[in-house]
């Protein structure tokens, strides 16, 4: 293992179907998922333009692309005792895409 790979064990994880999918940052949403402190959660997260452009797009299917809405967000989750207004430390653990 190498000096920046860790090892660490997923608590939870936050799949991309549409239950889970919302597209505003919006306090009044209900968490889709509640965690305790210092769980690990892999999200997976849509593209900001929800799949429209793929490898088959080709430039002349760019202007048809839609912005409305825009930019799908996995979420939200609740975080056991946190209170509006408290700090959150996240830690970035891995990035990996798909497509």
């Amino acid at each position: 293992m190498s000096h920046n790979e860790r090892e660490y064990t997923v608590d939870h994880q936050l799949s991309d179907r549409d239950e889970n999918i919302h597209s505003a940052w919006n306090n009044s949403l209900d968490p889709v998922l509640s965690v305790e402190s210092g769980d690990v959660v892999r999200f997976e997260c849509r593209d900001a333009v929800d799949g429209q452009i793929d490898i088959e797009t080709t430039v002349e299917d760019v202007p048809d692309v839609s912005f409305d809405p825009v930019h799908p967000l996995t979420g939200p989750m609740a975080v056991e005792g946190a209170e509006p207004g408290d700090v959150l430390e996240v830690e970035l653990l891995d990035c990996q895409h798909k497509g």
